[in-house]
């Protein structure tokens, strides 16, 4: 990994850890304390876990040779129908369709008046866009050969992996706010969590990144997940507490 890389790294953790630290002296009093806690350990434990997946990758350890791996066992092995299958599948995290669905939720949102959420909504989906191609124009990973459909831009990390996980990863928290009965809960819980395994196994199947893009694409998403969620609720807490002294 070159200096550009850990530079990026440092500032964006940087970032990040004024951004907790500042939430939660502006809200000690209004926002319960320990789920601001868990949330920053969660988002750095996440931070950690790609920062070593990305030193993996670089260094030519055994993440390395587990891509080559990984790579080399694909290559020639997925039949017809796999690779039809894999190829609507990966459409999930497309650009376009994930504005689409995103574009959806934040009008299911705001008829709701749940105008905080769709904040959050375009901080995770929107915002996250910048932070995906900062991270990928530091890495600057070429891509694996005998790509089965059309990929440009660097490789590390996934776009379609740290996509899926933040939108539909984000649909999950609505699901839990918004549906009452449990069974519909969990099911809907399950299919989401499937189409986010199904985009990232897509990617890998059809050679256009390693296996370590995709673990780095969903560790990235969930933290970014993590920091916008707790960020917007942050604010929110503050701006409620602001308005009750007035």
């Amino acid at each position: 990994m070159n200096v550009g890389s850990y530079l990026w790294l440092g500032l964006v953790a940087l970032f990040f850890a004024l951004l907790v630290v500042a939430f939660a002296y502006l809200t000690l009093r209004e926002w319960h304390g320990l789920a601001l806690t868990l949330a920053a350990a969660m988002f750095f434990g996440l931070v950690w876990l790609f920062t070593t997946i990305a030193v993996g990758w670089t260094s030519r350890d055994d993440l390395y040779q587990f891509d080559q791996a990984v790579h080399a066992g694909l290559a020639g092995v997925s039949s017809d129908w796999a690779v039809q299958f894999f190829r609507l599948a990966t459409h999930l995290g497309d650009g376009l369709t994930v504005a689409l669905v995103a574009a959806g939720v934040a009008a299911f949102l705001l008829y709701h008046r749940d105008r905080w959420r769709a904040a959050a909504l375009g901080v995770v989906v929107g915002l996250g866009q910048g932070v995906l191609v900062g991270l990928k124009w530091a890495f600057a990973r070429a891509r694996p050969s005998g790509n089965l459909v059309e990929a440009g831009f660097y490789s590390f990390p996934s776009g379609h992996a740290f996509s899926s996980m933040v939108l539909y990863g984000f649909i999950i928290v609505l699901v839990w706010r918004y549906v009452r009965r449990e069974a519909v809960r969990v099911a809907a819980t399950i299919l989401l969590v499937l189409v986010i395994a199904t985009v990232g196994l897509s990617r890998v199947a059809l050679s256009v990144h390693w296996a370590s893009d995709v673990m780095g694409g969903f560790t990235l998403g969930l933290a970014w997940l993590v920091c916008g969620l707790t960020a917007t609720r942050a604010a929110q807490a503050y701006r409620a507490g602001r308005a009750g002294r007035c």
